[in-house]
């Protein structure tokens, strides 16, 4: 009998073993590359797929799949769970050690806690881990103010990001807009153009497209201008939102490796670029007034020249 369970015990963990090596195996490079997915955060940020390989591989999130129609995929990425105690409150915010998350797990950026700590609607806690590391988590999920003071925030990533290509060279880029017409560096050259990075399965992008469209509608005569709107999205997805819905812009479909060449990660982003094609202007996550403010800019590139 004693063997019999042995044997039984040896079975079930040799299983066990098996099933996590294929867990892990079934999200090689064919999942992580395909086009039909569209990524997300636990809290709905559109994310792009390399961001989150990065959270699975380097930062242990899980996987939550959904299917969408039309043969799309909804992929967020699920943060970790960790044992937690409750520890006294009376600490040093400015300490370098602490570690700032929000709800669903996301790390912020140190310049962000006290811009949250103006708003009494945002509830926070502090926790340590097993290993002793002190966490503070705002709970930003029932809070409509924490928007405003993550745009607020100059988030560090965003910024090294933002000082890293302003002033450079647009990418090389060559991609068919949804009438099949090539448009790529050589089209555009000796021209201003505008650029909405976006997606339709982005709230932010879309409540902007009325405003943008306005935009362009004001410098409809203005032949050095050029709006162009990359989404990493397939025509057929992109065609099917734009059957009900006016973009003025000139959609770019299926742009995925110009994202993946810029490393960008988040949407929408605006740019500007001078007749040279380099980035003279970038704004990330939109404003309530994008339109306004890329229209001022354009007017003084315009006359300014």
């Amino acid at each position: 009998m004693g063997f019999f369970f042995r044997k039984l015990g040896t079975t079930i963990f040799c299983i066990l073993i098996l099933s996590g090596l294929t867990h892990a195996q079934a999200y090689n490079d064919e999942f992580w590359d395909n086009p039909n997915v569209i990524w997300k955060t636990y809290t709905g940020t559109i994310i792009t797929a390399a961001f989150a390989k990065k959270m699975h591989t380097q930062g242990n999130y899980g996987i939550m799949e959904r299917e969408l129609r039309g043969g799309r995929k909804e992929v967020k990425m699920v943060p970790p769970k960790k044992k937690v105690k409750k520890i006294p409150t009376n600490f040093n915010w400015n300490d370098p050690a602490l570690v700032f998350k929000d709800d669903a797990g996301q790390l912020l950026p140190k310049e962000m806690p006290h811009l949250l700590l103006r708003f009494n609607s945002i509830k926070w806690n502090v926790d340590t881990s097993d290993a002793g590391d002190v966490e503070v988590t705002f709970n930003l999920g029932s809070s409509k103010l924490w928007k405003s003071a993550w745009a607020e925030s100059n988030v560090q990533y965003i910024r090294e990001w933002v000082e890293r290509w302003k002033g450079q060279p647009f990418p090389n880029f060559s991609f068919k807009d949804l009438d099949g017409k090539l448009v790529n560096n050589n089209v555009v050259k000796g021209k201003f153009v505008v650029i909405n990075f976006w997606s339709s399965q982005c709230n932010t992008c879309l409540k902007e497209i009325s405003q943008l469209n306005k935009t362009t509608e004001a410098f409809y005569d203005e032949d050095d201008v050029v709006f162009l709107a990359p989404t990493f999205e397939l025509s057929g997805t992109t065609n099917q939102f734009l059957s009900s819905k006016k973009f003025n812009y000139t959609v770019l479909s299926d742009a995925q490796s110009l994202m993946d060449e810029l490393a960008l990660e988040y949407y929408p982003t605006h740019m500007i670029l001078d007749k040279e094609g380099n980035i003279l202007d970038i704004n990330v996550g939109g404003a309530y007034n994008i339109g306004e403010e890329i229209g001022k800019k354009l007017s003084w590139l315009l006359t300014s020249e």
